[in-house]
């Protein structure tokens, strides 16, 4: 019964789910120890010296334009119109890069048509035309520059100053050097002073065939307000001398009438101060082209520069260049290798450097 009874209480206990009380200790979880040095990030530290951009240094602005120097128009060619003194026009250009200069020589192109027309309005738009073209020049040198239109006409060839101009009553025609003083000098150079510029008298003259013994001869009438002359493809007269190996020489081919004609004596001392550039291409040979001619030299003046001062244009330019140093002029001679009737831009470069290098008073 024992045994009975005992068998019934351990199929109890399976049934029921419940395991017997064993004496042993019941095992239990060790828990994951604490890692109390675990390592950690190290921080970036932080750049103090990073680089930092150089930031763009202020351009100090230049000053600004007055109101007296915008009305020369810097940059754009303008037109002056004949007055009741004066009834030629004449164009100026000042140049943008001269606009902060404080000392400036103004340059001169005493400009005609290459063509005799009587309508002056021909004349007009070839002295247009130059001071078009020249105008870059202008800028790279910083002179502002003025080109009178003076007329060639049928009846005289006005703006070589030919001995006619100081005889005829046509005011058109009458004394175009005089014409061109009031121009650049009691109306141009007035405007540059009130502008504020501070500028010499003289000025910088220049001109390639006519133009250029326009130059020639007003620097012969008026050698006081030359500061320098560029003088290129032009005749080889007038000397500034009276008589050469005999021969009395008048205007245009010497100065021995000249009081006679302008009221002036010829000034010589003056006139040996002034530096020229005297040039020619070497194959400015054409008679078509021909500087020395009775429209020029009247009479026989043209036939005399040919016996004496050389059978072409190059020969007697050269016989014109040695004539001046001979009596102590300050002149520089230049013979371009190609070259015709012409201008080219090699010329151009030559005369406004030789102008600027005795810009100074």
């Amino acid at each position: 019964m024992k045994n009975i009874a005992l068998f019934s209480l351990v199929m109890l206990f399976v049934i029921s789910g419940c395991s017997p009380v064993l004496n042993q200790a019941e095992p239990t979880l060790t828990p994951i120890p604490t890692i109390t040095n675990t390592p950690t990030l190290t921080p970036i530290p932080t750049i103090t010296n990073t680089p930092t951009l150089t930031p763009t240094a202020t351009r100090t602005p230049l000053p600004a334009i007055s109101p007296l120097v915008e009305q020369l128009t810097p940059g754009q060619v303008v037109m002056h119109p004949f007055t009741e003194n004066n009834p030629y026009v004449f164009y100026s250009y000042f140049p943008r890069s001269a606009v902060r200069e404080k000392n400036i020589v103004v340059g001169v192109w005493p400009h005609g048509g290459n063509m005799f027309n009587n309508d002056y309005e021909y004349h007009k738009d070839q002295a247009k035309n130059t001071i078009s073209w020249l105008k870059d020049y202008s800028e790279k040198y910083k002179i502002p520059l003025v080109v009178v239109a003076i007329p060639r006409v049928e009846q005289l060839y006005v703006h070589t100053i030919h001995p006619g101009t100081f005889s005829t009553t046509n005011e058109m025609l009458s004394r175009p050097d005089l014409k061109l003083i009031d121009a650049v000098w009691n109306q141009y150079i007035p405007s540059i002073k009130e502008a504020g510029f501070v500028t010499n008298d003289k000025v910088l003259m220049m001109g390639m065939s006519s133009p250029g013994i326009f130059t020639h001869r007003f620097a012969i009438l008026h050698p006081e307000l030359i500061q320098a002359a560029w003088e290129c493809a032009e005749a080889a007269a007038p000397l500034p001398a009276s008589e050469m190996n005999g021969t009395q020489l008048d205007y245009p081919i010497g100065i021995r009438n000249l009081e006679t004609l302008t009221g002036k004596a010829f000034d010589l001392e003056t006139y040996l101060k002034i530096p020229q550039m005297i040039c020619v291409g070497e194959n400015d040979n054409k008679e078509n082209n021909d500087p020395t001619n009775s429209e020029i030299f009247p009479g026989w003046h043209w036939q005399y520069i040919k016996t004496n001062f050389g059978k072409t244009n190059p020969e007697r330019v050269k016989f014109f260049y040695d004539y001046l140093v001979s009596i102590g002029t300050p002149a520089e001679f230049r013979l371009y290798k190609g070259v015709g009737h012409e201008i080219t831009d090699e010329m151009m470069n030559d005369a406004f450097q030789f102008l600027v290098s005795h810009s100074q008073p």
